[in-house]
């Protein structure tokens, strides 16, 4: 139920931040704060970035979903959402050579270790659609991005 992952308390909008890994770190920090995961998970999704980056440029946008395995660190499920106050460089998913300039960050934090993949596709499904980016990007409260995000996940 990925719907169920998005929550008001877990999202900002209005992050600063000046590079990925202070995006992650305060995303993290939000989740670790929350509940959801503790110091060890952040610091995985820190690790995991380095070798697998999670940018991704979109049509008319850029996103990051950085993530990492549970690997015991995760107490709940949650995607932590953060409408970034200026772009961020995070390197891209499909060339790590590249870069792209996100306006959002996805902070995933999944449980069970399968669930991953299934939650990164629910993202991916919605994010294809522009009016979905769209108003994600012109949203200013986390309630605005919350009901957007609520709306275009999958209930199952």
């Amino acid at each position: 139920m990925q719907a169920d992952f998005v929550n008001e308390d877990i999202i900002c909008s209005s992050l600063q931040a000046e590079n990925a890994h202070e995006v992650i770190e305060k995303l993290g920090g939000i989740l670790e704060k929350a509940g959801y995961v503790n110091k060890a998970y952040v610091q995985a999704v820190q690790d995991r970035e380095l070798s697998f980056p999670t940018g991704i440029a979109l049509a008319g946008a850029a996103i990051a979903i950085p993530h990492a395995s549970p690997q015991g660190n995760v107490a709940r499920d949650g995607i932590a959402v953060a409408k970034l106050s200026d772009k961020v460089e995070f390197r891209s998913m499909e060339d790590p050579d590249e870069v792209v300039k996100a306006d959002m960050a996805f902070m995933l934090a999944v449980k069970a270790p399968d669930q991953h993949l299934n939650v990164l596709n629910d993202l991916f499904t919605a994010f294809q659609n522009a009016k979905v980016v769209d108003e994600l990007l012109k949203a200013e409260t986390a309630k605005q991005i919350y009901q957007i995000m609520h709306d275009n996940l999958s209930e199952n």
